[in-house]
């Protein structure tokens, strides 16, 4: 008679394998619905994103193509920053997230696209507020060209995102929401041509660089007693000690440093009583601040006239509101 223990471990050996191929298939199944979680996870993340992304790109299209001629300078610095930060904020946020392995190119598309977008309104916005400074150069309008195409190739890269997300979502059967369109430049051809988006900002007189500093008025101490002598002169009270002021403006759109206003106090036969120079002052765009002298001593009775002046800066706008020429007359007592 035989033997039949080598039948009996043969058997032993085929439940083992038996075992290691179940838990073989437990753990690639494990790792499947870990990794389609991490998928599900990145995908809802990047749909966030990209709705993001489709509302810089509508906003993008409206400053261009409705709104460039409205903005001023400062405006138009304000919502391109605001559209870059919305960008790298999603970019950054989205980059936290774990991409599974299956998911890698398309994410890295993804990441592509945003950056492209990044770096071409960053350079939109260098490229439009260089040809309002410089309207007859050629290279900020080559620099416009290249961040347009900068734009496009971000609109290219989502649209291959999408795709590779299709076949991804589908291949797994994994089911993640629509994501949204995203064209900065893709849908409407003018957008993409440098040429005629650098002359509708040359044709904008507000989006260049307009320096312009201003007297706006003179204050006094005492104040003006609401009289005027014949000539038409102001009459202010009697008083052996007079002060002044002047409120000056920047009404411009750069940051001016440095601003000295100077004052000359004159009898009425034009000598000089006082002449002083202000403390230098900066004023950001559109701001104003009141620039205080020395009292100076007058005599009851008598005229004098008050100078003040804001040293022209570069290419200012309007001189003419430089300077300030005020008459005054000091009431007798009585």
């Amino acid at each position: 008679m035989f033997s039949q223990r080598p039948r009996r471990r043969r058997t032993g050996l085929w439940i083992l394998v038996g075992v290691a191929v179940v838990v073989g298939l437990s753990l690639v199944a494990g790792n499947l619905r870990t990794e389609n979680r991490e998928l599900v996870t990145y995908f809802d993340e990047a749909r966030i994103a990209a709705e993001d992304a489709s509302q810089q790109a509508d906003a993008y299209r409206t400053l261009m193509l409705v709104q460039l001629a409205e903005l001023d300078r400062a405006e138009f610095d304000v919502l391109m920053l605001g559209l870059e930060s919305s960008l790298i904020d999603d970019r950054e946020r989205l980059a936290q997230f774990l991409v599974p392995d299956t998911a890698i190119a398309a994410a890295d598309m993804f990441d592509l696209a945003m950056t492209s977008w990044e770096s071409g309104l960053a350079g939109v916005r260098r490229a439009v507020l260089s040809i309002a400074d410089d309207p007859i150069g050629t290279a900020p309008v080559d620099s416009l060209s290249g961040a347009l195409l900068e734009l496009q190739i971000g609109d290219l890269l989502y649209a291959r995102f999408l795709l590779r997300a299709t076949e991804l979502t589908v291949g797994l059967d994994v089911r993640v929401g629509d994501f949204a369109e995203v064209g900065f430049v893709a849908s409407e051809p003018v957008l993409r041509n440098g040429v005629v988006i650098a002359e509708a900002v040359r044709q904008s007189a507000i989006l260049g660089t307009r320096r312009d500093l201003a007297i706006l008025q003179p204050v006094f101490e005492p104040t003006e007693t609401g009289g005027k002598t014949d000539d038409g002169v102001d009459l202010f009270p009697a008083t052996e000690t007079f002060g002044f002021a002047a409120v000056i403006s920047n009404n411009g759109n750069q940051i001016e440093k440095g601003i000295v206003v100077e004052a000359r106090f004159l009898d009425a036969d034009g000598a000089a009583i006082a002449s002083e120079a202000s403390e230098p002052v900066d004023l950001e765009p559109g701001a104003r601040t009141t620039v205080s002298f020395a009292e100076v001593a007058v005599s009851p009775g008598l005229g004098y006239e008050l100078r003040l002046s804001i040293a022209t800066v570069e290419e200012e706008i309007d001189t003419e509101n430089n300077t300030m020429i005020i008459p005054l007359v000091i009431q007798a007592p009585g």
